[in-house]
């Protein structure tokens, strides 16, 4: 019985040292620092504000504002603006990644809280914390809400490469937060939930619903930490990195890529760039509002990368790889409107269409 009981002593022991949580009464509430931007964090934050019962303090840190069209406005956080209707104080970050280096939690913060009692929350933040600030916290309270399950698809677009990929499935997890050079998007489970990927999907409306998922799963992880019930696990599974969008994901290549491809390629990315194609005077086309056209228009050749325009509707079709065909209703040429597609090739009709027909590089 003795034995029993000291084995018993030494779990708990352990479990203490490596929680760092024995110490806090359960059902104890939290000081929490929620550092975001988007959407996506926005619904984390008011799920989180909605939970008065797992927090005593909230307070916000995002981006500062940026200016947009040459100065002459200014885009405001879409996190700062829901959290100030709230009432919820609001503090910009560093504008620079250089200066965001030195950032640390605000000395009233720490004179004010209990380190058991604190909580450092990320969600689609855009920023690595650094790890002088990670130090005022421990380990089991530094939390990320993250967009994809993970070890898949870490780092900053997971939903924008899921969709890239085709795959049919997605989800969200919250895990805790490493230091820097411990790796990006690499600490323990807390939870995470699995979410079926439509045909059809969308980034915009995806990351809307995994930020819906995301924050019931947060509150209810945050419920499980003060009843000591959380239960943090390592990673395991094959990993994947999930990078920025960059202008080449939005380029597209007529004789490389099905029409399905570039479909999918501007559902995963065109609300951050809009798909782009090569023109015969080396300059770029925005292509919008794609779809894969199922029939075979007789007026288009088989070759890949040859356009008609169909009259009827305004609209160009364009032979892509494997025999498929592009719908683009809607193109944009450098320095002019989105229009009608028509308005485009009217406007190459003299600068390559021949016999009714243009090509692609």
């Amino acid at each position: 019985m003795l034995a029993l009981v000291s084995r018993l002593q030494t779990r708990r022991g352990l479990r203490c040292a490596r929680w760092f949580s024995c110490s806090t009464r359960r059902g104890t509430k939290y000081d929490v620092l929620f550092l975001g931007r988007d959407e996506f964090s926005c619904s984390i934050f008011q799920a989180l504000y909605g939970a008065d019962d797992v927090w005593r303090s909230v307070q916000v840190f995002t981006n500062p504002e940026q200016s947009i069209n040459r100065g002459a406005e200014h885009s405001v956080s879409p996190l700062k603006a829901v959290a100030q209707s709230l009432g919820v104080q609001v503090t910009e970050i560093p504008r620079s990644k250089a200066d965001f280096r030195q950032w640390r939690p605000p000395a009233s913060y720490l004179e004010a809280t209990e380190p058991s009692n604190r909580i450092i929350l990320t969600a689609s933040f855009g920023r690595i914390i650094p790890a002088a600030a990670l130090d005022h916290f421990d380990p089991v309270r530094r939390l990320n809400v993250h967009g994809s399950v993970l070890p898949k698809y870490r780092g900053p677009a997971p939903v924008q490469h899921a969709i890239l990929n085709g795959d049919t499935e997605t989800g969200v997890t919250v895990s805790t937060m490493l230091k820097p050079k411990e790796g990006v998007d690499t600490g323990e489970i807390l939870a995470s939930r699995r979410m079926a990927l439509a045909e059809n999907a969308e980034t915009p409306q995806t990351l809307d619903s995994l930020a819906t998922l995301g924050g019931h799963l947060l509150v209810k992880v945050l419920r499980d930490m003060q009843a000591g019930q959380a239960n943090p696990i390592p990673q395991a599974g094959e990993s994947s990195h999930a990078p920025f969008i960059t202008a080449e994901d939005a380029a597209v290549n007529f004789k490389t890529m099905t029409a399905h491809e570039i479909v999918r390629r501007h559902r995963a990315v065109s609300h951050q760039r809009p798909l782009t194609a090569q023109t015969l005077d080396e300059s770029t086309v925005q292509l919008h509002g794609v779809y894969v056209h199922r029939e075979n228009p007789r007026q288009l050749p088989d070759e890949a990368g040859v356009a008609i325009l169909w009259k009827p509707t305004k609209t160009v079709y364009i032979r892509c790889a494997e025999g498929t065909v592009l719908g683009v209703p809607e193109m944009k040429p450098k320095g002019k409107p989105v229009s009608f597609a028509r308005e485009w090739w009217n406007g190459v009709v003299n600068k390559g269409v021949q016999d009714g027909k243009y090509q692609f590089p």
